[in-house]
């Protein structure tokens, strides 16, 4: 339903500061193997989690293998995670021994819509938030879609083609929301190389809204190469552990994060931090050793390593995004003038829609629309032949989010206003 909200100007913008604020966050992608299962018991995994999260310090946390009860994701949330997180729902359509969740922290973000996009074999979940900056409404922020996956695992022609068809899968729904926005496709993906199709339909997508980014660039075989040691994810041993996880030593880069162009670009209020980009615990030099093999592995404490090595056969990946906070504490001075303006708010089909007043006819008014960043949006110039009625104005496809309008004239007319694209 559209809001029309009628502002009543009873002063004139000689000055308007529109400041813009930025927040850090990062995510962390993490298969945390057969979390609650009776290998793998509570007493033995939270504290090595616990001493990871607390050392990584992230917002979001994307998890795979999750054993097949609900009470297990929600025994982390409340166990190792604590107050000021929050989940998603639990989603187990086959019925499979392992399961994905994603975890958020309440302070910076809400759940806006959630659902399961594929499910032939795990679940891939696609997850909507919405950032919360001052202002908190969940149509007045930016959005992040996180897609969470585990892929069907293994070398051969059968396991590569599931691969395809479940990345095809998570193609074919991104299309299906008939526009660009910050997208992440992250989990345990089981690629091997980047020639497989499951990652060139990722990469190569040929719509805009599907196309997705490494955020490090680094294609090529990363089974076994040196060449990519430093971006390896698994597996963390050479020993065999009583956890069931597999051993041979680093040498395959299974974890990743996908993003879109909208994030690596800033269009949409959210943008990848280059160099972020990240296995914790990775050091490049254990290719085919475990996590804490000679030489001594300092690319964080020692605790950590050690936790990090018994937790899980994989890395967490991780990597931080700048986020466009709203500030609503801009600051004005005014002079005595009065007109009378309406904006349709939020916009809607990407038209702007402005009853001016009688008093601005024969005047020609500026438009101007910026993103809160102050990247000027779009821009026209009008001649109110009659005040009154609305006129309309056909914008360019803008990302969702806030904007400020701003209208002049030579008159000294003078209009400032947020809206709202969703």
């Amino acid at each position: 339903m559209k809001l029309v909200l009628r502002i009543f100007i009873l002063a004139l913008f000689t000055s308007r500061s529109l400041s813009a604020q930025t927040d850090t966050i990062r995510i962390m992608q993490y298969n945390l193997l057969n979390y609650g299962n009776s290998a793998n018991q509570y007493s033995y995994k939270d504290p090595r989690l616990t001493t990871i999260v607390q050392h990584i310090q992230p917002d979001i946390i994307g998890a795979n293998e999750i054993d097949n009860n609900a009470a297990h994701s929600q025994h982390l949330l409340t166990t190792v995670l604590g107050s000021g997180w929050t989940k998603g729902s639990y989603i187990n359509s086959n019925n499979e021994v392992q399961t994905n969740m994603l975890f958020w922290r309440t302070d910076k973000f809400g759940l806006k819509s959630e659902q399961s996009i594929y499910h032939n074999l795990r679940d891939i979940i696609a997850y909507k938030l919405y950032y919360k900056d001052n202002i908190a409404v969940p149509h007045d922020t930016v959005f992040l879609t996180v897609i969470i996956a585990h892929l069907k695992a293994s070398q051969g022609t059968q396991e590569e083609a599931q691969r395809a068809q479940e990345t095809q899968a998570v193609v074919n729904y991104l299309n299906s929301l008939g526009t660009q926005g910050n997208y992440i496709f992250m989990g345990d993906l089981n690629l091997y190389t980047s020639t497989e199709q499951a990652y060139q339909n990722l990469i190569n997508a040929v719509s805009p809204n599907a196309k997705l980014y490494d955020p490090i660039n680094m294609p090529g075989d990363w089974n076994g190469d040196n060449s990519f040691a430093a971006i390896h994810t698994q597996a963390t041993r050479t020993a065999q552990l009583s956890d069931g996880g597999v051993n041979g030593g680093l040498d395959d880069r299974f974890d990743f994060q996908l993003v879109s162009n909208y994030i690596m670009t800033d269009v949409a209020g959210m943008k990848y931090i280059p160099g972020t980009y990240k296995a914790v615990g990775q050091d490049g030099l254990h290719l085919n050793d475990a996590l804490i093999d000679m030489p001594v592995n300092t690319s964080a404490p020692t605790n950590v390593i050690q936790a990090l090595y018994e937790m899980s056969d994989h890395l967490p990946v991780v990597a931080d995004y700048k986020i466009q906070v709203n500030d609503p504490n801009s600051t004005a001075s005014f002079n005595s003038i009065t007109y009378n303006t309406t904006v349709v708010n939020p916009l809607a089909n990407n038209t702007l829609s402005i009853l001016f007043d009688n008093q601005l006819k024969g005047e020609t008014v500026a438009v101007e629309l910026f993103s809160i960043d102050g990247r000027k949006q779009f821009s026209d110039n009008t001649i109110i032949d009659s005040g009154n009625s609305f006129q309309s104005f056909k914008l360019n496809e803008l990302a969702q989010g806030i904007y400020i309008l701003r209208l002049s004239a030579p008159n000294g007319y003078s209009y400032f206003s947020r809206v709202v694209n969703y």
